[in-house]
């Protein structure tokens, strides 16, 4: 059996990072089927929020990927039935693979032009049809998903979840028929084990890791700092400005603070210098409205950094497993009963901790067999 050709259409991708788990997702699932499938990649010439093309690339062009992918960069605007037409020639694509719900440019403008020529195409709404990225501009969203329904848009569409709750959302929202593929991302490889850092009662460094927006909950995250009455407290918050209005709504909290607790307004960072952040950190705390996978959860736990996270993840049961918390969104005492106790550990209470943060990783990064079931999927 041939190798299948793979084109993917995604707004953003390698070398750019400020977008974050969606670049994560494909730069993994690209290194993983590498030599057993042919890749090609389309996508935007700029990183996220970003107007400034990437350097070492040449646009409108093919370019090498760091996988063996071949990967196209271009403007957006430029993205239209012409060089759809081109791209088809080019690749001979056996599927398409759109890594968007709602992108205008790069999921449904190829979903429109390749439907029409007959190519097999995986759709992955990346936790878009989540209660939590559904309630930012709804009407827009719930208008445009009852005219897809009404107009049969879907109909020839094939759906990637990354989780069983994500099935549920397609067949709700698409509808019950859907054909749905559920297979989780794959993880970032991290070898190294964590080295550990400084840990004394009444202190405790912690980081927020995501984009600045409603749905990571970062306003939220400073309403609970406001209950945390003693000891000290350090936060640093990691992530791209989506919203400039939400971002000044966080400032004016974080200013507001008590002097014992201090929080650091970073911007976004590359993988390398994120892992090295997480390794001077001792709790994630990212009280998210939902997220499909977590890219973030699953790294902070290879660098044995503990997680304090919302129920609305596929990462639950975390008390249980002793690498941290999951709790209702809504439970701002718990959010504080865990930072106090995370604050009171000492030495050897982090250490073990970041002990289980680490060996949680390794049990949960094994997919020796995930390669081989996404090639059967895109095979199908």
């Amino acid at each position: 059996m041939s190798d299948p050709r793979i084109l993917i259409f995604t707004d953003w991708y390698l070398p750019g990072f400020k977008a974050g788990g969606p670049i994560r997702s494909l730069a993994n699932l690209s290194s993983s089927i590498s030599g057993k499938a042919e890749v090609f990649v389309v996508t935007g010439h700029a990183d996220y929020q970003s107007a400034t093309s990437y350097e070492g690339v040449n646009i409108g062009e093919w370019n090498a990927g760091p996988s063996g992918e071949k990967v196209y960069y271009t403007p957006p605007d430029l993205l239209n039935n012409a060089l759809f037409a081109e791209v088809l020639k080019h690749v001979r694509p056996d599927v398409i693979y759109l890594n968007s719900m709602f992108s205008v440019p790069f999921a449904l403008r190829p979903l429109q032009y390749f439907a029409k020529a007959g190519v097999k195409i995986i759709l992955a709404p990346r936790g878009m049809l989540s209660p939590g990225s559904l309630s930012v501009k709804p009407v827009k969203k719930h208008i445009f998903l009852l005219a897809s329904r009404m107009s049969g848009m879907f109909r020839h569409v094939e759906f990637h979840a990354t989780s069983h709750e994500e099935v549920v959302q397609i067949r709700k929202h698409i509808g019950a028929k859907s054909r749905v593929s559920m297979l989780p991302n794959f993880p970032t490889v991290v070898k190294e084990e964590p080295i550990s850092r400084v840990k004394s009662p009444g202190s405790l460094k912690m980081i927020f890791v995501g984009r600045i927006a409603e749905e990571k909950n970062l306003k939220g995250a400073l309403h609970v700092l406001q209950g945390i009455s003693s000891g000290r407290i350090e936060m640093d918050v990691v992530g791209e400005i989506y919203s400039p209005s939400y971002y000044a709504a966080c400032k004016d909290l974080a200013n507001k603070l008590p002097d014992h607790v201090k929080v650091n307004f970073i911007g976004a960072l590359s993988p390398a210098d994120l892992r090295a952040k997480l390794l001077e950190c001792h709790v994630l705390f990212l009280p998210t409205t939902g997220e499909n996978y977590g890219h973030t959860i699953l790294e902070s736990m290879a660098a044995g950094c503990p997680v304090l996270i919302t129920d609305r993840t596929p990462w639950r049961k975390l008390q249980e497993e002793g690498v941290g918390w999951d709790l209702d969104m809504k439970d701002e005492a718990g959010f504080c009963r865990a930072i106090i106790e995370a604050m009171n550990w000492d030495q050897g209470a982090f250490d073990k901790m970041m002990s289980s943060a680490f060996r949680y990783y390794r049990i949960h990064t094994d997919v020796k067999d995930l390669a081989e079931k996404y090639l059967e999927m895109f095979r199908g």
